[in-house]
């Protein structure tokens, strides 16, 4: 079965096509692309968030251990309670995505405020 002259223009414009896709992402030879076998997702500001209240909330036990547990602060971490609750639940819209993400950043300030 021989190849047709419109088979032969497709796959030349096809290679000229991965060609440039392979220049253009810096790939000088894509047959040893090289590199680890997967890559790790890079984290989101989100996760960062995340991990920063973690780390608050730990800072907030030493220093609540050492001071001692006021009303106030009581008051306080139950706002950061349903503040993180309400940031970590699950989001149907980019609506409910925003106001997750906003209580976020709340509870992060909460957090801040109450540890310091």
């Amino acid at each position: 079965m021989a190849i047709t002259q419109q088979q032969r223009s497709a796959a030349a414009a096809k290679a000229a096509a991965t060609r440039r896709a392979n220049k253009a992402a810096g790939i000088t030879n894509p047959s040893k692309r090289g590199g680890p076998a997967f890559a790790t997702p890079k984290p989101t500001s989100r996760e960062h968030r995340m991990i920063v209240l973690a780390a608050l909330t730990d800072l907030l036990a030493v220093r609540q251990a050492e001071t001692g547990i006021t009303q106030d602060a009581r008051d306080a971490y139950a706002k950061f309670q349903k503040l993180l609750a309400l940031a970590l639940g699950p989001t149907a819209n980019a609506a409910m995505q925003t106001e997750a993400d906003s209580a976020l950043r709340m509870a992060a300030v909460t957090l801040v405020k109450l540890a310091f």
